[in-house]
């Protein structure tokens, strides 16, 4: 450090085995995650704020990578080797993340009162599972991502950006993440106000926008920036799964048997039961679905719904999709 600049280094990895499960806030992460949770060697999923706003804050240019990176990969052990002993497990019955409603809930159990340290570690990867790990819109940090953790997995989900500005207006996003302290993503101070970290270099418009608008506008970027991170990697692009949310409800046994490839990981007897519950697979209600982008385009701008109806028909077309704008 003779030249007054901290270098951060790598200890050595707790595991080599990590799947990071992500997309857009009500993509349909949680349907994913259940899915990998009942794969052979996958594990219940954790979800923990701190890794997505270091990616946030990164992606502005507030830390610098050597940083984030180490940061990145010290959070992703220690949340690891606590999932391995059993600690900090969540019991809410009412979220999807409840403990009990893994594949084998008593294993997790078990782990609090097993032997912990290297032991657990030992016993943890000689079995050779992998922790997952819920994340939103860290695609565009990618590079940042693996230079932290190479070996890491992505499953990103990408779901109809008419519905998926449909799902985000109906919980109030475009509106809570500066005003709601429920919303635990990072907030930017601007000249203008504060904004959602993802509004940072555009917040004088988007404060003058309507709640709609701006959902559609945050959804189209974010959209944007996911696709652009992915397109920014070398190799690593291997390491990425794209899946659709509509074939995953319509055609879901085709997307987990893509799944299950990618992770090497075979179905649990357990899949099917939860797939029910699930309502996996769904029919298709393309008249309701059509009707949700006129509901839209009435309430936003010419131009918005313009770029709207672009993206869906890049969208349909991508995935190979019946068409639900005209």
């Amino acid at each position: 450090m003779t030249d007054g600049a901290v270098r951060f280094a790598h200890k050595r990895p707790l595991s080599e085995r990590v799947v990071f499960v992500d997309g857009l806030a009500r993509a349909g992460k949680g349907l994913v995650l259940r899915i990998l949770s009942h794969l052979k060697r996958g594990q219940h999923w954790q979800l923990h704020g701190a890794v997505q706003n270091i990616c946030f804050a990164h992606q502005m240019g507030a830390v610098n990578t050597e940083f984030a990176a180490a940061a990145i990969r010290s959070l992703i052990d220690e949340h690891t080797y606590n999932w391995i002993i059993g600690r900090n497990l969540n019991t809410r019955l009412s979220d999807e993340s409840c403990i009990y409603r893994a594949a084998d809930a008593r294993d997790f159990v078990r782990r609090s009162t097993d032997s912990d340290g290297q032991e657990a570690v030992d016993r943890f990867n000689a079995e050779e599972l992998f922790p997952v790990f819920d994340l939103h819109s860290t695609l565009r940090s990618a590079p940042l991502m693996f230079k932290a953790l190479p070996w890491a997995s992505y499953v990103h989900i990408v779901r109809h950006p008419v519905e998926q500005a449909d799902r985000w207006h109906a919980r109030g996003w475009g509106i809570r993440e500066a005003e709601d302290p429920l919303s635990f993503d990072v907030v930017v101070e601007t000249e203008f106000g504060p904004v959602p970290w993802y509004a940072a270099d555009w917040a004088e418009a988007f404060l003058a926008l309507e709640p709609m608008e701006r959902t559609v506008e945050g959804v189209l970027k974010l959209q944007g920036e996911d696709r652009a991170g992915f397109e920014s990697l070398g190799d690593e692009k291997d390491r990425v799964l794209w899946i659709c949310f509509e074939q995953l409800v319509f055609e879901t046994d085709f997307t987990i048997g893509q799944i299950s490839a990618f992770l090497d990981a075979p179905g649990l007897p357990q899949m099917r039961a939860m797939l029910t519950a699930e309502n996996c697979p769904r029919e298709n209600d393309l008249d309701t679905r059509r009707r949700t982008f006129d509901r839209i385009a009435s309430l936003i701008s010419a131009d918005a719904a313009e770029r709207l109806h672009r993206a869906a028909k890049a969208h349909e077309q991508r995935w190979s999709l019946p068409s639900i704008v005209p």
